[in-house]
């Protein structure tokens, strides 16, 4: 068995509801996320694939990513996938997240730092309309992460998949996510926040792309980007 990066890219307009996220696509941007996954996968030792084809097929490309939880066929070949939004970029001097994080039985993730700043009240308040308005807002302060980074495996898949019910919850899918871990009691388990720095330079150790700063030609992820990864 072995070990695998995905990224998942297609069009929004192929789908029913476009617009159902709101974030236009940053081609340079993608690029050098796709450019420097597909290294790091090497720098690893572990398969990389970008997946253009939808499987799932619901609303808004940004659902496809949970194909891994539901196509057993990723399990028969891969102990750990590694999960990468595409506008994640993965700098040079990023240690091996397989060798760091090697557990077989747990979903792993990154604290979301911005949502740990944000006070008690506002963890209730922001999602009363939400699928996590059951959880209490200290609960739900504690556990959100960003799904931009995600590294999961049979077991984490398996456990979560009952509960990521897209089709009947029009909730976006980071929000579905973190519903699916507290409702499943996956084992959950954090990685070193470096692993997913929004807007972070070389010295994270993955950048990921955030907000409208990501829309600027002179981000500082762009800038970076271009001195490592420009060919």
């Amino acid at each position: 068995m072995k070990n695998c990066i995905v990224q998942f890219f297609m069009e929004s307009k192929t789908f029913s509801k476009p617009d159902f996220v709101n974030i236009s696509v940053n081609q340079e941007l993608l690029e050098y996320s796709k450019k420097s996954a597909k290294k790091y996968a090497d720098k690893c030792g572990v398969d990389y694939l970008l997946i253009s084809t939808p499987r799932i097929n619901h609303v808004h490309p940004t659902f496809e990513r949970f194909d891994l939880f539901f196509n057993n066929d990723w399990w028969k070949e891969y102990d750990q996938i590694l999960y990468l939004d595409t506008d994640v970029v993965c700098w040079p001097d990023a240690p091996s997240v397989f060798e760091m994080y090697p557990k077989n039985n747990t979903f792993k993730v990154c604290e979301d730092k911005k949502a740990l700043k944000r006070s008690i009240d506002w963890h209730g308040e922001n999602e009363t309309n939400s699928i996590l308005k059951e959880f209490e807002p200290k609960v739900l302060r504690k556990q959100r992460f960003n799904a931009g980074v995600f590294m999961l495996n049979w077991y984490s898949a398996k456990t979560m998949a009952p509960f990521l019910k897209y089709k009947e919850y029009p909730d976006d899918d980071n929000k579905l996510l973190v519903y699916a871990t507290l409702k499943s009691q996956v084992v959950v388990e954090k990685m070193d926040w470096r692993f997913n720095k929004k807007n972070g330079s070389p010295k994270s150790w993955f950048g990921h792309g955030y907000g409208q700063k990501k829309y600027l030609p002179d981000s500082k992820i762009l800038v970076e980007a271009r001195k490592i990864f420009k060919d």
